[in-house]
């Protein structure tokens, strides 16, 4: 489905369309960049969802972010990479805040943005072929958190 430039309605802010806005937007980066499509898949959603719902307030981004690789995305590891220290499963996450955000395709620019000038995720922006996007929407602190989980 492609969605070009819907604008947000804050009283009813729809993560779903976030994530598929996302998602499209990393597969048209991967396409250009790396010359291959990502594959879009469910696993862990629900669990990374509301570990962001719970911490988002009470931690930092970083902190966040080594919560929900460390936790949550380690137990969708194989068992041989959970008993080493190499990483099967990584997400990349941001938060951006809303105040001057008209539409879901700004939101999924700058987090994009935001991910293709840090080196955590020049390195993992080609990871993988199989991805998941996850956003929260924070009425209380007009905050959205966005995370791309790379799957093996």
């Amino acid at each position: 489905m492609v969605i070009h430039a819907q604008v947000i309605d804050w009283s009813n802010f729809n993560e779903r369309t976030l994530n598929d806005v996302i998602f499209n937007k990393m597969n048209d980066y991967t396409e250009s960049a790396f010359y291959y499509s990502l594959i879009r898949s469910t696993v862990g959603q629900e669990r990374i969802y509301k570990c962001i719902m719970r911490n988002n307030e009470k931690l930092l981004l970083d902190d966040l972010d080594a919560k929900i690789n460390e936790k949550v995305l380690r137990k969708y590891d194989s068992k041989i990479i959970s008993e080493t220290n190499l990483i099967g499963n990584v997400g990349l996450i941001d938060s951006i805040s809303c105040n001057d955000v008209k539409t879901y395709q700004d939101i999924a620019s700058r987090c994009i943005t935001d991910w293709t000038n840090s080196v955590e995720g020049l390195i993992f922006l080609k990871w993988s072929q199989v991805g998941e996007v996850v956003t929260y929407y924070n009425k209380k602190t007009e905050t959205v958190y966005l995370l791309f989980a790379f799957l093996q």
